[in-house]
């Protein structure tokens, strides 16, 4: 299964965003901050928005939100226009989270019979909540579906081969009338072109990093001292990953983004079954630097495209 990137967030941070609220302390420019501990809030669920202003027309195929608060019954309307407020080049109306999937339809089993999430449910199956959507909801009026490989980060984007939207400004409006919070609360917003890696994984694997401490008395009384938070880790082990995707997405997400910046990963971008994807998003950072290897004993994939093996591992803090 390929996975996918959205790192490149100079779009979003270079804009300015204006919101219909701000509770104290709680301002709309968190939103441009990695801190997941700064995020904006508003004053209330009804008619509530944000409005970014990129300053010219931007290309763009993916938006996501990070660790929102938005309730299982709420929704999403994103607008995009050349004109403030506008929706001319862009209007999408979206569930703030995806159904789960049908009795017997899982790989893994089944969840709930089908149907929608329990809100008394959703932060245990969704442990960093983040709403995803591609460019295949993103289609520009007046040019139909097109199909097309992900972007790689550096080359030129073809038009003919893909779904994007050019827009300066982006409005997204929130409708949430039963979230028991009696706000809306956004930690990170990233408006991108997302990067894939197209070599399948063959191993994917999830875990818990806590670096709390147990210390023993001579009498064998247990002592502990409680870190927090606690980190998720996803490490991914490819067997063969193509130049194209070594040398460009993975070499510049590397170079740019170093131990401390986070980014979004998304391991199974274009499965159907959201039960499985909850658990394969995460928001956080590269665990450890992975090295660029070629091995030379791999020989070449189709068009003379080196491939060689590699193992990534992505960490987040639990919050």
């Amino acid at each position: 299964m390929a996975f996918r990137m959205l790192w490149d967030n100079q779009r979003l941070d270079a804009a300015t965003i204006t919101a219909s609220s701000e509770a104290s302390g709680y301002p709309a420019t968190c939103i441009q901050d990695s801190f997941r501990s700064r995020r904006w809030r508003s004053t209330s669920i009804n008619n509530e928005s944000l409005a970014i202003d990129f300053g010219e027309a931007k290309n763009f195929n993916a938006l996501a939100l990070v660790d929102h608060n938005l309730s299982v019954t709420g929704a999403i309307r994103i607008k995009a226009s050349d004109t403030a407020g506008g929706s001319d080049l862009l209007d999408l109306n979206i569930a703030a989270w995806q159904p789960i999937i049908g009795f017997g339809e899982d790989r893994f089993g089944d969840w709930g019979f089908g149907g929608t999430l329990l809100e008394a449910d959703r932060s245990w199956y969704a442990p960093s909540p983040i709403r995803i959507i591609y460019r295949e909801d993103m289609v520009k009026y007046g040019t139909g579906l097109l199909f097309g490989n992900g972007t790689t980060y550096g080359q030129v984007i073809d038009p003919a081969t893909q779904i994007r939207v050019t827009a300066r400004y982006v409005t997204l409006e929130f409708t949430d009338p039963d979230n028991p919070d009696g706000y809306i609360e956004i930690g990170r917003i990233f408006v991108c072109q997302f990067a894939d890696v197209g070599m399948t994984f063959s191993n994917i694997r999830h875990g818990t990093v806590d670096e709390s401490e147990i210390t023993r008395s001579l009498g064998g009384q247990a002592w502990v001292t409680r870190l927090v938070p606690k980190r998720r880790t996803i490490g991914l082990t490819f067997n063969a990953v193509l130049y194209a995707d070594k040398y460009w997405n993975l070499k510049f997400a590397i170079e740019k983004l170093g131990l401390t910046e986070n980014f979004i990963i998304d391991c199974f971008p274009n499965t159907d079954k959201p039960s499985q994807n909850f658990h394969s998003i995460l928001y956080g950072r590269f665990q450890d630097l992975p090295e660029i290897e070629q091995d030379i004993q791999m020989g070449l994939a189709d068009d003379n495209m080196q491939v060689s093996a590699t193992e990534i591992t992505f960490e987040e803090e639990v919050v």
